[in-house]
């Protein structure tokens, strides 16, 4: 009986020795399984920041994006709108030249009966033509000699546009009345 006991004794320690490692086991894979879902959770956390980061850097990108294109799209229509006004302004100004040379030129029209007045509108014009040259050249050598090209290029192109204005021809008349007189500025 007594070797029965110890037998049955030993039986239940077994028994137990080796449900308390099946429940140690059984432990540490919950805890490993714990651990590596913790760690995905993790994974997939900083995976949805990294995704939301980047998705607000590209909707920043498409902001600036749409204000450059806003911006250069008011400046482009800024300059177009000028230039209307300025291409209107010039169409203006080219028909009220027009019907000057017009009046210009009827009233430089040689009246019938007269034979000098071709003459004397040549020489009108030769006379014209010298005042126009005595003004221009006047400007040219008033100008400052420390000028840098770009300068005297601009001061020259204004001296041609005023003379114009003054003596009421076109620059294109000046150009040809400085060509004649092989003026190289």
């Amino acid at each position: 009986m007594k070797k029965a006991l110890l037998a049955i004794f030993l039986l239940a320690v077994v028994v137990l020795v080796g449900y308390l490692q099946v429940v140690r086991q059984q432990d540490r894979l919950a805890g490993s399984f714990e651990a590596g879902r913790q760690s995905s959770v993790g994974e997939v956390y900083a995976a949805q920041l990294e995704a939301d980061s980047l998705r607000d850097q590209m909707a920043g990108k498409e902001l600036a994006f749409g204000d450059s294109l806003l911006r250069r799209d008011q400046t482009y229509r800024i300059t177009v709108d000028s230039l209307s006004g300025t291409i209107d302004t010039l169409q203006l100004q080219l028909a009220q030249m027009t019907k000057q040379l017009k009046a210009a030129k009827a009233a430089a029209k040689p009246k019938s009966g007269s034979g000098t007045a071709p003459a004397s509108t040549a020489a009108k014009t030769q006379s014209l033509n010298d005042q126009v040259l005595a003004y221009y050249n006047q400007r040219y050598r008033s100008l400052p000699k420390d000028l840098s090209s770009y300068e005297l290029t601009v001061a020259v192109n204004e001296i041609r546009e005023e003379t114009a204005k003054k003596f009421n021809i076109s620059v294109a008349d000046l150009n040809r009345i400085r060509s004649e007189n092989k003026l190289e500025f």
